[in-house]
């Protein structure tokens, strides 16, 4: 079978499954099943549980830049955001920015978390391990707002803002708003055991 590249450039043979988290494996979606040339496969993902796993890694980032109100439903807007942003993470880097999104989602997912529990009328908080899912769900929503609140009445364009996040993700460099907010958690949760 052709190799299908993201946009007609990038391939998806780069990301090395072997330096990837184990337990992430089967839920970052690049596998030879997701590989699509424009991220919008208009799939029903939500209809079974768990279902949501299949969709494409990349289309799972736009459909997370599509969110506050003004941005709804705009997907072919965020599809350009993504291109932009991975073309300028390839430009700066020379890497393959499929291998850097992956690398990022795997670094801003945070590993434990912090629970809620309610013992006699008390509430407590109690540290307890992340699933997978959960993680990547958490990282893709970490890289999207911090690139949407350094874009936010900024002259940098939304693009730009999100290269830099993806790149200093990857790098799990602290200056990457995701990388804070993982650490952060992790924190709390170290604090609650």
């Amino acid at each position: 079978m052709e190799d299908v590249k993201l946009f007609g450039k990038w391939s998806y043979a780069d990301v090395d499954f072997d330096q990837l988290d184990k337990a992430l494996v089967d839920y970052i979606s690049v596998h030879e099943k997701q590989h699509v040339m424009v991220p919008h496969t208009a799939g029903r993902y939500q209809n079974k549980m768990f279902h949501k796993v299949n969709c494409p890694l990349v289309e799972r980032l736009c459909n997370y830049l599509m969110m506050h109100g003004r941005n709804t439903g705009k997907k072919l807007m965020t599809i350009r955001i993504v291109r932009q942003a991975f073309e300028l993470i390839n430009l700066s880097t020379g890497e393959n920015p499929i291998v850097v999104f992956v690398k990022a989602v795997q670094n801003c997912g945070a590993r434990e978390d912090s629970t809620r529990i309610g013992v006699g009328g008390t509430v407590r908080r109690q540290a307890c391990d992340v699933s997978p899912l959960r993680r990547v769900n958490q990282a893709l929503s970490l890289l999207t707002e911090g690139a949407r609140k350094a874009a936010f009445r900024s002259s940098r364009t939304i693009s730009e803002c999100l290269a830099d996040e993806l790149s200093a993700a990857s790098r799990n460099a602290p200056e990457s708003y995701a990388v804070k907010k993982k650490d952060e958690l992790e924190r709390i949760a170290k604090s609650n055991r």
